[in-house]
C-alpha cells in the first residue's frame, strides 16, 4: 500500500499534520502544483487512521496482509515541503 504516491502523502499521522494538510493536495497555487496531467483544481486526499484500520481489518478477514510502502526517493515530493 503506497503511503506516498502520485507525488503526495496519503496517510494521516498525528505527529506530522502538515503531511496531510499540505502534502496530500495539489493544484494551482498550492505547495504541490498540478502534476501528471491533473487539472489546476485542488485535488488529492488522504486516508484517515480510522480508514486505515478498517481497510487492514477487512483485508485480514480475507487472509490478506497489508504491507505499507513509502517510496524513497521516488514519490517523495510531498515530504520535501
Amino acid at each position: 500500500w503506497h503511503l506516498s504516491d502520485d507525488e503526495a502523502w496519503r496517510v494521516e499521522i498525528d505527529a506530522y499534520p502538515a503531511l496531510t494538510e499540505i502534502g496530500a493536495w495539489r493544484g494551482h497555487g498550492l505547495a504541490i502544483p498540478p502534476l501528471l496531467g491533473s487539472s489546476p483544481a485542488r485535488t488529492g486526499g488522504f486516508y484517515t487512521k480510522a480508514a486505515v484500520r478498517e481497510i487492514v481489518s477487512l483485508a485480514s478477514s480475507f487472509g490478506i496482509t497489508v504491507v505499507p510502502e513509502i517510496d524513497m526517493p521516488g514519490h517523495c515530493y510531498a515530504m520535501q515541503l
